[in-house]
């Protein structure tokens, strides 16, 4: 009897054992599938930021990835998607600033709607009492324009694939609105523009958004087409 039991047991075991290779066969794809996502993702992005020249100021990049889709032509054109859908990565547990910032170097540069509008109010303030004197352009190598004040905004699509990780195509949104002061005669033709200091009323709004092709060619990311998608001026 105990031999029975034995050389059943014998029998069972490996079933067992390739029974569970076999199910563990697809969680270690998708871990490498996930790794693999996560590593040409942040490569895409840095080159996004280089290309762009990008610059990590305060609140300059929203803290959550960005909904908008890849459309359907360009997923179908460079992706080689096979489904009339607009494309959206899945979601890898990460958020923009675990990718660009890893190293936690740029935290303030990834804030929320609300902490950027606090911090827009802020420098309004300031420039308008004076505590910041704005920018000007140069011209000749000297100050030239109406003092002005810029906040920027960017965001950005996690990087959506092609089966063999060769080409990405990324969904970036700039956003910005200025405020300038005039010459306080200027200021006083227009009232319903600026007020008695010479201050915009308003800021100005404007923006653009675009949809990157990224191409690896000899282990490097490299931008190859670009198409606008929206602008407001």
């Amino acid at each position: 009897m105990l031999r029975c039991f034995a050389l059943i047991a014998l029998l069972l075991w490996p079933v067992n054992v390739t029974g569970r290779n076999l199910e563990a066969a697809p969680q270690r794809r998708d871990a490498h599938l996930s790794e693999r996502t996560k590593q040409e993702a942040r490569a895409v992005l840095i080159s996004v930021l280089r290309d762009d020249r990008i610059e990590p100021t305060p609140c300059r990049f929203q803290v959550r990835w960005s909904s908008r889709p890849v459309a359907v032509d360009l997923a179908q054109a460079y992706l080689g998607s096979r489904i009339y859908a607009d494309l959206v990565a899945p979601d890898i547990g990460l958020g923009p600033g675990d990718l660009i910032d890893s190293k936690g170097a740029m935290r303030g540069s990834f804030c929320n709607d609300l902490e950027a509008s606090a911090l827009w109010k802020q420098l309004q303030d300031d420039f308008r009492s004076g505590a910041n004197p704005g920018a000007r352009d140069i011209y000749d190598g000297k100050p030239n324009g109406p003092p002005r004040l810029r906040f920027e905004r960017t965001e950005i699509t996690l990087p959506v694939f092609d089966r063999r990780f060769t080409t990405a195509a990324v969904v970036v949104s700039f956003h910005q609105v200025m405020l300038w002061r005039t010459e306080i005669e200027g200021a006083h033709t227009r009232p319903q523009l600026f007020d008695a200091a010479g201050y915009l009323r308003r800021a100005r709004p404007e923006g653009a958004g675009y949809t990157y092709i990224y191409r690896k060619r000899a282990g490097r990311w490299a931008r190859v087409h670009q198409y606008q998608d929206w602008t407001l001026h």
